[in-house]
């Protein structure tokens, strides 16, 4: 989405310590972009980070999917492609588990994914 609009992008490394890539311009006006949203966590995890880095957030978050059934995060508005309640089930009780299918954990190749290569 940034590469499209001409802005510079940047991620949060891990929800654990709330690192933020270190590029990012103290007092930059950043929008939060999340590919889903589930219960929030990492959205509210991503505003703190950046408000860290003394920077203003823009007062929405822009999701592909919101899957939560909020309207806002802490007087955040989501705006979302698509928008539409989903239960999850815990690891333990899902039928794909059951089915000898191995869960993996999203965040397992990150940087791998995302990290900036040089060409």
């Amino acid at each position: 989405m940034a590469r499209g609009l001409g802005v510079p992008s940047y991620f949060l490394r891990s929800l654990d310590t709330g690192e933020i890539d270190d590029q990012l311009k103290r007092d930059a006006r950043v929008l939060v972009v999340a590919d889903d949203i589930f219960s929030g966590g990492s959205v509210l995890q991503t505003i703190r980070a950046v408000h860290a880095q003394r920077c203003t957030v823009v007062p929405l978050v822009f999701a592909f999917g919101n899957f939560s059934g909020k309207t806002s995060i802490e007087g955040f508005e989501i705006v979302s492609v698509i928008s539409r309640r989903v239960d999850v089930c815990d690891v333990a009780d899902s039928p794909l588990v059951a089915r000898g299918v191995r869960p993996v954990n999203a965040r397992e190749h990150w940087e791998e994914l995302f990290v900036r290569r040089s060409a």
